[in-house]
């Protein structure tokens, strides 16, 4: 009789990509080769669709609710979770907690696989020490694209270890997220899809929907922003100062069925970012079928192309983020070319079913 692994992942608690890349990958598990065990860990409260999704799912799981800093307790916590349910891997989605998870004492009971998702421009000094525990001491290390890896090694020196290290882009459920028949001839909804912090950028895009009210072009539009964060009362600050709140919808953080609806009602999706390492916002986007208007940065440039499945856009450029707008606006031929091959781009390169096979063979 096969004995199926026991993995735990942890995860943040909130709004972010790591929820929506950890049940991708319990969905590409199509034939529940792991027992699957989840730990949602940070200082916001735990999202009801998180919740909602293991209890209907049978997946064992546990809140814990950290305090802000070095939380003793909570790291006690997570310990006495792997303990109990004797616990054989663990996915570890925060590099924060990479030195407690795989101190000596503990290291030979389960084996620690950490998966970076910390964009590299935006690591600071404690993240980047971390990520060089994390190469040195975890089983394996998990890195989202070549180009990530490529700039750790760099930034680690003789150090890194390449030997311990493998590639594996994340993935969606395609099925799930894919094209809506909607058409709406007589308004323009573009929307975004991230949180609110300081690696991200919509700030430059509500200040873009100024630009496109400015230039007094003959079409109707809004903007639907969702997420949480830090930035989120300066960007409504943003809206207000420019008398856009009209046209301005902040939706908070909002459930991933929520974000299918949202996506199936958007004719334009923008991804305005300092720096990323690998978007589930855009991916979910580009399986919708979505043209896609995005920064050029790192973990951004590596996924989209520009002209062929989106167009890109200097960083914090109002005035070509605008044109870009205004250029997919007045262009229906285009936004369907783009959406078109952002779809099929997706479905050959960002299945779920393909990410779990990978992490599969990291194994034992």
């Amino acid at each position: 009789m096969e004995v199926r692994p026991r993995v735990l992942q942890v995860l943040y608690s909130g709004l972010g990509g790591h929820g929506s890349v950890v049940f991708s990958l319990i969905k590409g598990d199509l034939h529940r080769q792991w027992n699957h065990f989840l730990i949602f860990y940070g200082v916001e409260d735990l999202k009801k669709d998180y919740e909602e999704y293991c209890r209907l799912n049978c997946i064992p799981f546990l809140f814990i609710k950290k305090s802000a800093g070095l939380d003793i307790g909570a790291i006690k916590n997570i310990r006495n979770f792997i303990r109990k349910n004797s616990i054989d891997y663990v996915l570890l989605h925060s590099t924060t907690l990479i030195p407690f998870l795989t101190a000596p004492k503990y290291f030979s009971r389960y084996k620690v696989i950490l998966v970076e998702h910390t964009p590299n421009q935006s690591k600071t000094k404690t993240e980047w020490m971390a990520s060089l525990w994390g190469n040195l001491f975890a089983f394996k290390t998990v890195y989202l694209t070549d180009q990530y890896r490529s700039e750790v090694k760099s930034s680690l020196g003789p150090a890194f270890k390449l030997n311990r290290t493998y590639v594996i882009p994340n993935g969606i459920d395609t099925t799930y997220f894919y094209p809506s028949t909607h058409q709406n001839n007589e308004s323009i909804t573009i929307s975004m899809v991230g949180r609110f912090s300081h690696t991200k950028d919509q700030a430059t895009l509500i200040k873009a929907c100024k630009f496109l009210k400015e230039a007094k072009c003959n079409f109707n539009f809004r903007l639907i922003l969702a997420g949480d964060g830090d930035c989120l009362d300066s960007a409504k600050r943003l809206a207000l100062e420019l008398s856009i709140t009209n046209i301005v919808d902040f939706k908070g953080s909002i459930s991933e069925s929520e974000i299918v609806i949202l996506l199936k009602q958007t004719d334009i999706y923008v991804h305005s970012s300092f720096s990323e390492t690998m978007s589930t916002s855009i991916m979910q986007a580009m399986a919708c079928g979505l043209p896609i208007i995005a920064s050029n940065v790192s973990g951004i440039s590596n996924m989209l192309s520009h002209e062929e499945t989106a167009l890109l856009v200097r960083t914090a450029d109002v005035g070509m983020l605008g044109e870009a707008l205004i250029e997919l606006i007045t262009n229906m031929n285009k936004r369907v070319a783009l959406g078109e091959n952002a779809r099929n781009y997706a479905v050959a390169n960002f299945s779920n079913q393909t990410m779990f096979r990978r992490y599969n063979g990291l194994l034992d």
